[in-house]
């Protein structure tokens, strides 16, 4: 087997297993294991002591508060709805998701909270009243 090869089959069997473990997979996080898997490895290692692995705190107390940080860091709008479907899947309604984005608006002003409610419509699927 070549190098090439070898290499191929290492940065699939770690992207199978970093999906397995978080549920989702990022183009970032495919991106850099083409281009850098040894990085991409110590990235999730420490993500792993962070964020998904069990601690002390509960899967959803930790996705709200990544959620919370990824849509102030002003990250993208695939990776904010990432999160907000983890928050789905973990049982969030959409009234506490909502709930959950009202509490970013003081800190964070209008904008922020627009462009989150826009992604969260998204996610949840939700009416409108006319």
């Amino acid at each position: 087997m070549s190098d090439d090869s070898s290499r191929e089959q290492e940065r699939t069997a770690y992207l199978k297993k970093m999906e397995a473990e978080r549920g989702y997979l990022l183009d970032f996080h495919k991106v850099m294991a083409h281009y850098d898997l040894d990085f991409l490895k110590s990235y999730n290692d420490l993500l792993a002591v962070a964020y998904t692995s069990p601690r002390l705190l509960d899967a959803r107390t930790k996705e709200y508060i990544i959620t919370t940080a990824i849509i102030v860091a002003g990250s993208s709008a695939d990776h904010i709805i990432t999160h907000l479907k983890v928050l789905k899947r973990l049982g969030v309604t959409a009234e506490e998701a909502l709930q959950f984005l009202e509490l970013i608006l003081p800190p964070t002003g209008v904008p922020v909270f627009m462009n989150a409610l826009e992604l969260w419509k998204q996610v949840w699927e939700v009416e409108k009243f006319d």
